[in-house]
């Protein structure tokens, strides 16, 4: 991990794309093709595959979780482990923030693209904006630019 070709992806990052109503499907689809096109691998931490696949059983159905879940098994997804010192950082950082609703995933998130030197994220969230984090798109845009 921790190389200028890994981004991390975030919940609304696989909902977009497995979900075709969701207002940011179409956007995912183009970025992902460019990730084939540069060669970009994804990973994720384990707080986002738990989210994930709960949000899809809820909103969506059980059936959609299940193979979210398979997908993930299958394809060898890198997979950030949240636990042990991570876990305590990002617990840190959630405790540290003075705006409404941030999720402890998104903190943890944080932690562990700063610990793993991700460069981005596939997420629509601002959150991680204010934590400097950029997201794939923001990436994108740079390498055009130079």
């Amino acid at each position: 991990m921790g190389d200028e070709s890994t981004v991390l992806v975030d919940s609304d990052g696989f909902i977009a794309w497995l979900i075709k109503p969701d207002a940011h499907h179409q956007r995912v689809l183009s970025l992902l093709d460019q990730f084939d096109k540069h060669d970009i691998h994804m990973t994720t931490t384990s707080y986002v595959i738990a989210e994930t696949a709960t949000l899809l059983s809820r909103r969506h159905s059980q059936a959609q979780a299940r193979d979210f879940l398979q997908f993930i098994y299958k394809t060898q997804l890198p997979v950030v482990e949240i636990m042990g010192d991570l876990r305590r950082q990002a617990e840190r950082l959630f405790e540290e923030q003075t705006i409404e609703k941030v999720s402890l995933i998104d903190c943890a998130n944080v932690i562990a693209i700063q610990h793993f030197a991700i460069p981005a994220i596939l997420s629509f969230d601002r959150f991680y904006s204010r934590h400097h984090i950029p997201s794939v798109e923001t990436l994108f845009s740079s390498a055009k630019a130079l």
